[in-house]
């Protein structure tokens, strides 16, 4: 995001990137989560960016602002790039000294992944216990993974959890009841790690929009990556590596869906024409919005 900042004038932003309030919402959540989880740096670079945007919510701004001084007041150390120690360094270290001092610390943990109703909690737990030493945490993640009926997000989380642990082999995820068989060490982490084709789709997005919607790369890549960690292992996804996929209409189809759900609206005649699609095409574009419009990034997937 560094590279995209603008000056300040008058202590007001005069970026190009305008936030609509239903923008705003998404941040919002996405703060709250990064702090939820512990991720002190990620939440200020974000903060930063934030407050370099240009919005007519006041209130949300001061927000921010006030926000950023506390976590750099209370947890300078998280972003720092003179730091040699890495936030996972020191998570892991924060982590250890929870375990020293509660016996029970890993139990809870997998109690937490396996019983707590709410997402958010699950996803906290099995991120900490990424970091953590101990004989339960392996089986029990694997055991969870193959035999509870879980959210496609979950399951990828827990799966590049295992792969973080250095676990090898081949697991069982359940996908509306049907056994899915996936290899831990082949799961992706990040859209360079994803096969040649998707990663055309979001590049498209990018050369198409960056001279007249500069703002919508930054919806756009998560959007994406989250929508591809959902259907990660299922028969979409199989359907989508096999089949002759074409990036373009693929792009489009994500610019619609970011349009339509962050930015206010799209129309589809003006992406049409915006990526060229042609006639015959037109009917892949659309399977391809049904296909995203299933599925909400704002809600558990």
């Amino acid at each position: 995001m560094n590279d995209h900042r603008d000056e300040f004038e008058n202590g007001q932003p005069t970026g190009d990137i305008f936030l609509l309030p239903k923008t705003i919402d998404y941040y919002q959540f996405q703060i709250t989560e990064l702090l939820e989880r512990e991720r002190f740096g990620e939440a200020k670079e974000l903060l930063r960016f934030l407050l370099e945007c240009r919005t007519t919510e006041q209130d949300a701004q001061e927000e921010w602002r006030t926000l950023l001084g506390w976590l750099e007041q209370e947890f300078p150390q998280y972003g720092e790039p003179e730091e040699e120690e890495t936030e996972s360094d020191m998570l892991r270290k924060a982590l250890l000294s929870r375990v020293e001092a509660d016996e029970r610390f890993v139990e809870h943990l997998l109690e937490l992944v396996q019983y707590s109703p709410g997402v958010d909690e699950k996803l906290m737990a099995i991120e900490q216990l990424t970091y953590l030493d101990h004989p339960l945490i392996n089986d029990t993640l694997i055991r969870w993974l193959e035999n509870a009926d879980i959210p496609p997000t979950l399951q990828y989380t827990v799966l590049q959890s295992l792969k973080k642990r250095g676990v090898f082999g081949e697991v069982v995820i359940l996908s509306d009841g049907a056994p899915l068989y996936v290899r831990v060490e082949e799961t992706p982490e990040g859209i360079e790690a994803f096969p040649e084709k998707l990663q055309k789709v979001l590049a498209r997005v990018k050369e198409v929009s960056e001279s007249d919607y500069p703002s919508l790369i930054y919806f756009a890549e998560p959007f994406w990556l989250e929508w591809l960690y959902s259907i990660y292992g299922t028969e979409r996804y199989e359907y989508l590596l096999n089949e002759d996929l074409n990036p373009n209409v693929w792009a489009a189809a994500v610019h619609f869906m970011v349009a339509d759900k962050m930015l206010g609206g799209a129309n589809r005649d003006d992406i049409v024409e915006m990526y060229g699609l042609a006639e015959d095409v037109w009917k892949s574009f659309e399977k391809a919005v049904h296909a995203m419009d299933g599925w909400n990034w704002s809600e558990d997937s």
